[in-house]
């Protein structure tokens, strides 16, 4: 069986991904591209190869996992050649398109970088069976997409009546009851603070909910997204 890992110019990182995997029985391939001396690496374990470059979609058709920063044609390769992944995001941007594959089930979050953490994450997805699920059913849906002229055909014909929900819209709505439901709740709460005790020391609850507000209103919108990311998946799969 075949496995691979990806982080470019990070000898530090193929070190440790070396270390993790090297008593595994698996065979572990590292893309290190051009920048690094592959020598740094020392001697290589018989079940671990590292080449500068590799035909990335050739490698995904043939392997169980993929570590990778997650940018977004790597994780689109992936996904397309259904391959679940460890997903390791170094920017803003890669975080984004890391949490969507997680959301789907296609890979898990590599949030410990040691090799204790490294090792685990690999057999997390080479043992469990739900990833390759997840990612097989992302595959399957980029496979069905009548790819570059349907695209062009689509843009022809716009504008088109959609049957879906708007997720932006349903956001802003849920961030607009949350935000009234919040100030109505601080607002209560500061009256019957001064109706209990004193009015004197109510600004000490007007400043507390203010320095909250964002933090708790964060964690709630994030319920909400979860919870509409999930309700949306399971209306598709019923669809």
């Amino acid at each position: 069986m075949s496995r691979t890992k990806k982080r470019n110019d990070r000898p530090d990182f193929y070190a440790k991904c070396i270390d993790a995997l090297k008593d595994e029985k698996v065979d572990v391939i590292i893309s290190c591209g051009n920048a690094l001396d592959i020598s740094v690496l020392g001697k290589l374990p018989e079940n671990i190869k590292v080449y500068p470059y590799v035909d990335q979609l050739d490698v995904l058709s043939r392997v169980d996992a993929f570590i990778t920063h997650c940018g977004m044609n790597s994780v689109s390769e992936s996904l397309y050649m259904a391959t679940p992944m460890i997903l390791y995001p170094q920017t803003s941007e890669q975080q984004a398109v890391a949490r969507r594959a997680k959301e789907i089930g296609a890979g898990v979050m590599l949030t410990n970088d040691s090799v204790h953490g490294i090792r685990s994450a690999v057999l997390e997805i080479l043992n469990n069976n739900t990833y390759a699920a997840g990612a097989k059913e992302c595959s399957e849906d980029f496979r069905s997409c009548s790819g570059t002229v349907g695209a062009a055909a689509f843009i022809e014909n716009a504008p088109h009546e959609s049957e879906g929900v708007d997720i932006l819209e349903e956001l802003n709505k849920s961030n607009g009851k949350i935000q009234i439901l919040y100030w109505l709740a601080a607002t209560a709460l500061v009256v019957l603070f001064g109706l209990l005790t004193s009015w004197k020391y109510v600004w000490i609850i007007g400043i507390a909910a203010g320095v909250l507000s964002t933090p708790i209103i964060k964690a709630i919108q994030k319920k909400k997204y979860n919870s509409f990311v999930e309700k949306c998946g399971k209306k598709r799969k019923n669809d």
